[in-house]
């Protein structure tokens, strides 16, 4: 990134966003997420630390690991996934859009990942 951007500032982009952000490290543990993704998919804290397969379906895994393998090869910029989740009792399925970006050094080095999520309705004028 060029320029000094402090720590409250990107968060205050992160939150104004209303994109989910869930980060992995290089070894695909969950270190952290902002609170939009809370909104989208219910994570206790005690994930913090976990494995990213540990709350991912069996069905999805072979994506996940190929995913995952390609990234820390540095190939690949980015996986875009959707999925179908209801957020009202009641109101219907809403699209979720679901991308996996990786996250390289200066030098090509993998450093881990990150899940961005955003609801199709925030997409759409309302």
């Amino acid at each position: 990134m060029i320029g000094n951007i402090s720590k409250e500032l990107m968060e205050g982009m992160l939150d104004a966003m209303q994109v989910g952000v869930t980060v992995l490290d290089e070894n695909d543990l969950i270190i952290g997420w902002n609170k939009h993704q809370l909104e989208i998919f219910a994570r206790p804290k005690n994930l913090l630390g976990t494995d990213i397969r540990d709350c991912h379906s069996e069905k999805s895994m072979n994506m996940l690991e190929r995913m995952l393998a390609r990234f820390k090869k540095g190939g690949g910029r980015r996986v875009r996934t959707w999925t179908q989740k209801e957020f009202e009792p009641g109101a219907g399925v809403e699209q979720v859009l679901v991308d996996y970006i990786p996250l390289y050094d200066d030098d090509g080095g993998y450093m881990g990942c990150f899940e961005a999520c955003i609801r199709v309705s925030m997409l759409t004028p309302s």
